[in-house]
């Protein structure tokens, strides 16, 4: 019996990880809330979360009114790459980014939905 236990937490280790469904562009389009380019300003990180201050350049997607062009909004993804969260946005830079609303109408991403990983080139 202990022997079997042993090889089931063998086999089964568990490993957390961020794991996403294969989508194509248009697919992750039509799955997100809002897509937009952003202008990245500062982050600030609480507990397992991030927020970035970003400002909209170009919107393709939005709903609720959120996000206005040139307004700066906050966009809130979690701080650690195990859990989806995007910690690599450089300040000053561009980026396409899509994502959801939360309960509270705050605009969520995470590294699943993104269109293009890649930042754009001004």
């Amino acid at each position: 019996m202990l022997r079997a236990l042993f090889l089931f937490l063998a086999v089964f280790e568990v490993s957390p990880a961020c794991t996403c469904v294969p989508r194509t562009p248009k697919q992750t389009f039509c799955i997100s809330q809002w897509v937009a380019v952003f202008k990245i300003g500062d982050n600030t990180s609480f507990d397992i979360n991030l927020t970035y201050d970003a400002t909209p350049i170009t919107i393709y997607k939005r709903s609720f009114g959120i996000p206005q062009v040139s307004v700066l909004t906050k966009l809130h993804t979690f701080n650690q790459s195990s859990l989806c969260g995007v910690r690599n946005l450089v300040k000053g830079e561009l980026y396409l980014l899509s994502g959801h609303y939360d309960n509270t109408l705050k605009m969520r991403m995470s590294t699943c939905p993104w269109l293009w990983a890649a930042f754009l080139k001004r």
